[in-house]
């Protein structure tokens, strides 16, 4: 009840005069020819609003990335403080999600820095930014639920740290594009980068994306394909249409490990194994998601 608020907001009878309108228009770039000579042409005003979008996507994962850490601080701090207290099997259960929540940071950290660097050297990282936004503000989310579900009603305090970052972090997935927003942006962007992409399912443009090897490490194809081998098996539309997003999220997870991989240091690499090992779990219950979704599809 304390997150932020939402309004409707409907404004009628406004006319904006040419001259406070965001860069050029699709009128005026038609009538190129008719311009006087110097006359400078501006940028689209939507691809303006497009690529600020694109560096805000950055600006909010690393806010991601903050309360990650934060949540968890949190975690670490109640777990060194009960150990005691704790058997072994909750001990268990509580190092497990402390290196699952390290191994989150430290791929998002990697992912951020290979994004920022793409924007410094001018190329184009839209997809590696939405793939970057909804992986870290998604990873927030989760991650300080999981933290609260553990250390309990401490952690639903008013004055609690982690109800604060709790009620922050939704925010994160709506702002600069909503986390569905960012699939179809990966979608689309897989359709610009493939020639042979007209007309072509998102299924179908997934699978153009994992022989691709500036994308995916070609250790984790094999089991990529095994899934969309699966897939290919559904029976109706329906079925295809609810599992192509969760493909989508299982390439950002590949997306993600790979630049993972090629950028992790000493620090990182037991986290390293910790995302690999996550990612075969999360290949392996979409499998099973695929043999539930048809059975009930079967019966409906």
């Amino acid at each position: 009840h304390h997150g932020s608020g939402t309004a409707a907001i409907s404004i009628k009878g406004v006319k904006v005069t040419k001259d406070n309108l965001l860069g050029d228009n699709w009128l005026t770039i038609r009538d190129k020819k008719q311009r006087n000579k110097g006359e400078k042409i501006y940028p689209i005003g939507s691809e303006i609003i497009g690529k600020t979008l694109e560096a805000g996507r950055i600006s909010i994962s690393s806010i991601a990335l903050g309360s990650q850490w934060a949540t968890l601080e949190e975690l670490v701090k109640v777990y060194e403080a009960r150990y005691i207290q704790l058997n072994e099997v909750e001990r268990k259960k509580w190092k497990r999600a402390v290196d699952d929540l390290t191994a989150d940071y430290y791929a998002g950290l990697n992912l951020i820095f290979e994004v920022a660097r793409m924007k410094d050297k001018k190329q184009n990282y839209n997809l590696q930014a939405a793939v970057l936004k909804m992986t870290t503000t998604e990873a927030a989310v989760r991650n300080t639920m999981r933290a609260m579900r553990l250390i309990g009603k401490d952690a639903i305090h008013p004055k609690s740290r982690l109800w604060r970052i709790f009620r922050d972090n939704k925010l994160l997935t709506i702002g600069e594009g909503t986390t569905q927003i960012m699939r179809e942006i990966i979608a689309k962007e897989l359709r610009r980068r493939y020639k042979e992409s007209k007309g072509l399912t998102v299924i179908q443009l997934l699978k153009l994306a994992i022989e691709d090897k500036e994308l995916i490490a070609s250790e984790n194809k094999d089991s990529i394909q095994k899934m969309f081998n699966d897939y290919e098996n559904a029976a109706t539309p329906k079925l295809k249409e609810v599992v192509q997003w969760q493909m989508i999220d299982m390439f950002a997870m590949a997306l993600t490990l790979k630049i993972f991989d090629d950028g992790a240091n000493v620090q990182s690499i037991s986290s390293l194994e910790n995302y690999t090992e996550r990612f075969s779990f999360m290949i392996y219950g979409l499998r099973n998601d695929v043999d539930l979704l048809r059975h009930f599809d079967g019966i409906s």
